[in-house]
């Protein structure tokens, strides 16, 4: 008894050590990870459980998690609109899926404090990390002893892969848990001599919340019967079955589906079959969405159909909750339709049933293989030396859990994108590699210190890349820096380091860094300023029918990249299946966040050469000497001259703006000529000598012209032209690169809630150059201060280095918060020149001297419209 108290004594003292170290690697995780699309949508969808007390949303996996997730934040009374939520919910198709949408919009309506949401989420499912840590211990120091227990317990803290996923709000941590507590559970119920009807029920609840998590573990109606038999088989001679043990697996599978209803709050429960409507081809048959999207003719019709409501099988009622066995249709829509997926650099329209065995092989730390070998040969030796009623079938019981749901979930081959999907069985893996510490002092010093050493190499490969685990990659391949070119997605960039770009960029202080699509959402979201970050520049050399619109062809050539600029991306886009951002494999990063982001700084000599290599044009060195270029521009404000204005019409233009130009620019020199989007994109641009693009809609306006009238336009202008652009058109010519112009080296921002869409007067300050080209004597302008507005855009510098630095004439004084918030703004662009005005000046005939100076200064000067006038 006196050696006891300090085995017990040092037995707590690991596990308070255990306790504490676990909970700061997980706790680390789930501050330092940015969420996903995934994640996001699943934490709505907890949301709407409590709000609306329904189930649909995200039914593709079932309520538990999202509901434990989403109860911490309904405290917190998150912002969002439900009033949207309700009427996309009611106009909701069969098929349709919106919560990637909702997920989306409740991060940005949120975005203030949604690290905070975050960290309530997921620490709310953190239990079930530790659960499973708990049980695997139990399980294998149960099986082989108490190191191996600590061993299993030391692989479930340390694993990358479980650490990474038993901090975010997904199913895939809470069934692996709940898989090793029903395993667990069944095991002793197995070995039991006379188990009891409360073991199978209590089994039964284990297995219905396992059910609750994730629908892999239907597999268990399988599996649990096959163990019984195999167990039974080892372990009975004469074999047999008790007919006592099979009533009380049939007691544990009614308990298990209870809970499975129970936890749907019976939510269409029983539900004939023939009544439902499928989506699937598995259970729809012609008349699921795979097959009519296969079928031309058919296209545009709704989805829906049961192949059972005509048969027999239709009026059977189903005894799982209705939104239970939609959400199984659903996700077999996924795999039979089938998505691109990515392996050792090469993109397939399907997936591979070798995916997720070399994910295991790249991703699980080498120690850990090197013991499972060695398991591997003291397993057969001990098979050889003992008899086979004295094998005990504990391994073959892992084997079972572990390899059968592995080889169930490799064979869905739909898509491979996530080497999670088989989470569940890497437990059963290591607490069979863990059986290697069974017999211990047996074994000789130089085995024991092989035994720790590789252990050691384990938990060193995985801290070694911690807290980025979710990229984590063995020697194999040479680490994660090296990973994504063998995996993407969930197994390696999944947008996990955005804090870290996020905390970089608004230490810079200033949006001249290029931004991937999706990165630069985020960082909008998340930035003090509400700054709007530019997008990489791609690439247009690909085959038209590979890209997601084939209009880009059309686009002109010198918007695309490569482009002299600092550039954040991700491995994820330099390696998409488009191929767009793909000439960033030929440059090295000057900084990376963790292993997936990068920032490349790429000079003008890298560019041109990149160009060259992928047969486009080169890029023009902009004018650096904006003093020659004003004074140019000066001189021609000054100068009275006839000037051919090309006024651009869309269909939902009013005729106001026209006439209000039309009076502030008289006739006798200024000439109107109306033109379509059709006329510019047929080159009608040619013949004038400024296009004036008014007030609308600059998404409509920029749809109307296309990528062919954008280049038309870009081309008028680089030549000689000008332009001269209000509101809507002072959207268009900015370097927002959606409008496919950039003309302006000014990064766009709406105004305020509130301001657009409503007439208002605003007050303007001119600098300095605005004053002159202006004419405005004493730098004051009283009269020209109060203009209207409707919204038009406030801009900011920009840093394209591609095009010129543009002038600001004038700012907003003190009508938005941020400052400097340009109004006028000046630039060159090639031989021409562009000038966004964002109020309506045309609309105050105060304004009328001056913007004839501003289309003077702008237009094209030609010898043959020189004029000896006077100006005004």
């Amino acid at each position: 008894m006196e050696n006891a108290a300090p085995s017990i004594a040092l037995k707590r003292r690991f596990c308070v050590l255990y306790f504490v170290v676990y909970l700061f690697l997980t706790c680390g995780l789930v501050y330092s990870t940015f969420t996903n699309c995934d994640e996001a949508a699943n934490i709505f969808a907890g949301v709407s459980i409590w709000k609306t007390g329904s189930f649909d949303l995200y039914s593709v996996n079932p309520p538990l998690v999202k509901a434990i997730a989403g109860a911490p934040l309904t405290l917190c009374r998150p912002n969002f609109d439900w009033s949207e939520y309700e009427r996309l919910r009611a106009n909701q198709k069969p098929g349709e899926r919106n919560e990637f949408q909702f997920g989306e919009e409740f991060v940005r309506e949120n975005a203030a404090r949604l690290r905070l949401l975050l960290i309530l989420a997921r620490a709310a499912c953190l239990p079930f990390a530790f659960l499973g840590a708990y049980f695997s211990w139990r399980l294998a120091s149960e099986m082989f002893g108490v190191r191996a227990g600590v061993a299993s317990a030391l692989f479930w803290a340390l694993c990358p892969n479980l650490l990474t996923w038993g901090t975010v709000v997904l199913s895939d941590a809470a069934s692996t848990s709940l898989g090793v507590v029903t395993a667990y559970y069944f095991w002793k119920w197995l070995k039991s001599s006379s188990p009891t009807l409360n073991d199978a029920i209590w089994i039964g609840l284990l297995l219905g919340v396992a059910l609750l998590t994730k629908f892999t573990w239907l597999i268990l109606f399988l599996l649990l019967p096959i163990q019984w038999i195999v167990w039974r088989f080892f372990h009975d001679r004469p074999f047999r079955l008790p007919l006592r043990q099979a009533g009380q697996i049939a007691i544990i599978f009614a308990t298990g589906l209870f809970v499975v209803n129970l936890g749907y709050l019976f939510e269409g429960s029983f539900k004939p079959l023939g009544d439902y409507l499928f989506v699937s081809r598995t259970l729809a048959g012609a008349d699921s969405i795979v097959e009519i999207e296969t079928r031309e003719p058919n296209k545009g019709r709704i989805p829906g159909g049961n192949r059972f409501d005509d048969s027999l099988l239709g009026k059977i009622p189903v005894p799982v909750p209705q939104n239970y066995l939609q959400g199984i249709d659903l996700q077999k829509v996924d795999f039979e339709k089938g998505m691109p997926s990515y392996l050792n650099g090469e993109w397939s329209e399907r997936g591979w049933p070798y995916f997720y065995l070399e994910g295991a092989i790249l991703k699980i730390p080498l120690g850990a293989w090197a013991l499972f070998v060695i398991a591997i040969d003291c397993f057969f030796a001990r098979l050889k030396r003992e008899k086979r009623r004295a094998f005990d079938g504990n391994c073959l019981y892992l084997f079972l859990f572990g390899g059968v749901l592995f080889a169930f979930v490799s064979s869905q081959t739909g898509f491979s994108r996530h080497f999670r999907y088989v989470l569940p069985a890497l437990p059963f893996f290591y607490i069979g590699v863990s059986s290697v510490f069974s017999h211990f002092e047996e074994r000789s010093q130089r085995a024991k210190i092989t035994l720790y050493a590789l252990l050691g190499w384990f938990a060193v490969s995985s801290l070694w890349v911690y807290p980025h685990s979710m990229s984590y990659f063995n020697e194999l391949v040479g680490g994660p820096r090296n990973g994504g070119r063998y995996m993407l997605d969930s197994c390696f960039d999944w947008g996990q380091e955005s804090w870290s770009l996020i905390r970089w960029l608004d230490q810079r202080g200033r949006p001249d860094v290029n931004v991937e699509p999706r990165a630069a959402v985020i960082a909008r979201y998340f930035d003090g300023l509400g700054r709007d970050y530019p997008s990489v520049p791609h690439l247009i050399d690909q085959e038209l029918e590979k890209l997601p619109d084939n209009d880009f062809a059309k686009q002109d050539p010198l918007l695309v990249g490569p482009r002299p600029g600092l550039y954040a991306i991700s491995e994820q886009d330099v390696r998409g299946e488009n191929g767009l951002y793909r000439y960033f494999n030929d440059l090295e990063p000057v900084l990376s966040f963790g292993y997936t982001i990068h920032l490349y700084d790429v000079s003008w000599e890298d560019a041109a050469r990149l160009r060259e290599r992928y047969d486009l044009p080169p890029l023009e060195r902009p004018k650096t000497d904006m003093d020659a270029f004003f004074q140019e521009r000066l001189e021609r404000a000054n100068r009275d001259r006839p000037i051919r204005i090309a006024y651009m019409k869309f269909r939902h233009d009013d005729e106001r703006s026209l006439l209000d130009f039309q009076r502030a620019l008289p006739s006798d020199a200024f000439t109107f000529d109306v033109l379509a989007p059709c006329d510019v994109q047929d080159g009608g641009l040619n013949d004038y000598d400024l296009v004036l693009v008014p007030g609308g809609n600059a998404s409509e306006q920029a749809h109307e012209l296309g990528r062919v009238g954008a280049r038309a336009i870009r081309d008028y202008v680089r030549s000689g032209g000008g332009y001269l652009g209000v509101c809507a058109g002072a959207y268009l010519a900015s370097s927002q690169e959606k409008y496919n112009h950039r003309l302006v080296n000014a990064r766009p921002r709406a105004p305020r809630p509130g301001a657009e869409g409503d007439t208002e007067r605003v007050q303007l300050k001119f600098t300095r150059l605005g004053a002159k080209i202006l004419g405005i004597a004493d730098d004051a302008g009283e009269a020209l201060k109060e203009v209207a507005y409707t919204g038009g855009p406030i801009f900011h510098a920009d840093y394209q280095l591609d095009l010129s630095e543009a002038l600001t004439l004038a700012e907003f004084d003190g009508a938005f918060d941020d400052e400097p918030a340009g109004a006028i703004a000046l630039s060159s662009f090639g031989e021409g020149c562009a000038c966004v005005i964002s109020p309506h000046v045309e609309r105050s005939e105060s304004w009328d001297v001056a913007l004839r100076r501003l289309v003077r200064a702008v237009a094209r000067d030609r010898a043959s419209n020189a004029s000896e006038r006077t100006p005004d």
